[in-house]
């Protein structure tokens, strides 16, 4: 019997729908393993991270630091790349 499970998040503008997220149960699928694959699937596409984001309101000037932050670790993280590619590690 397919059973579909269907979870919607918001894409960013309020009261806008954007990604769902869609699992369908397969024939002699255990519920462990489907709720298993259904949570893998939540993880890569980052909707718990969005949901904890989003579980308490933050200030601009708290989103424009941590954002700012973010960039640089991002930054970082490209310099060390280049660097290792330079190097041929």
């Amino acid at each position: 019997m397919p059973c579909d499970i269907v979870t919607y998040r918001h894409s960013g503008r309020i009261g806008d729908i954007g990604l769902a997220i869609k699992v369908t149960i397969r024939p002699g699928e255990a519920g462990e393993r489907f709720l298993q694959r259904f949570k893998r699937i939540c993880s890569k596409d980052g909707l718990f991270k969005e949901i904890k984001k989003r579980s308490f309101y933050e200030k601009p000037s708290e989103k424009k630091r941590r954002r700012a932050k973010e960039a640089q670790r991002a930054l970082r993280k490209r310099i060390a790349r280049a660097k290792r590619a330079r190097t041929g590690k």
